[in-house]
């Protein structure tokens, strides 16, 4: 699960601390920091961190300051605080054997397809592209202005 970092901003958040021309800097810092991150055995973990403006084409409401991927998604981030490590290997609530993972699968039907028995394997999809593959497979102009594209 993916780590979401506010910032406590002042004039923003009612006890706000970071001065907004502070927040870029500080921004890039925890970056920095977050992609150096090793694991137990002191190899990088590959941590991926975005700003909302690079993932997202429209932003809403009061974003986080930071989306964090740990391990690009192979670790997760916990909801709670006060742990004696930055890592833990248990759920932090108690046990749960099923995770989320970054994979998916879908099952597209398409009588064109000349691919034989087993289909293929699809790479670089994102979920965003499930509406405009919908709309094209039903004959529906897909909008200009929407994001992903028809597989």
């Amino acid at each position: 699960y993916y780590a979401r970092i506010f910032l406590n901003v002042e004039g923003r958040e009612p006890q706000g601390i970071v001065k907004p021309g502070e927040v870029e800097a500080l921004r890039s810092e925890l970056i920095a920091k977050f992609e150096a991150l090793v694991d137990h055995n002191g190899v990088n973990i590959g941590t991926k961190v975005f700003k909302p403006k690079e993932i997202y084409k429209e932003v809403n409401g009061v974003p986080p300051d930071l989306i964090v991927y740990f391990g690009d998604l192979y670790w997760r981030s916990v909801g709670t605080v006060g742990h004696g490590s930055i890592y833990t290997f248990d759920n932090d609530t108690g046990p749960d054997d099923c995770n989320h993972a970054q994979f998916g699968i879908v099952i597209k039907h398409d009588p064109d397809a000349h691919e034989g028995p087993g289909g293929r394997e699809l790479t670089g999809l994102q979920l965003m592209d499930m509406a405009p593959t919908i709309l094209e497979q039903f004959g529906v102009p897909v909008p200009a202005d929407m994001q992903g594209k028809a597989f």
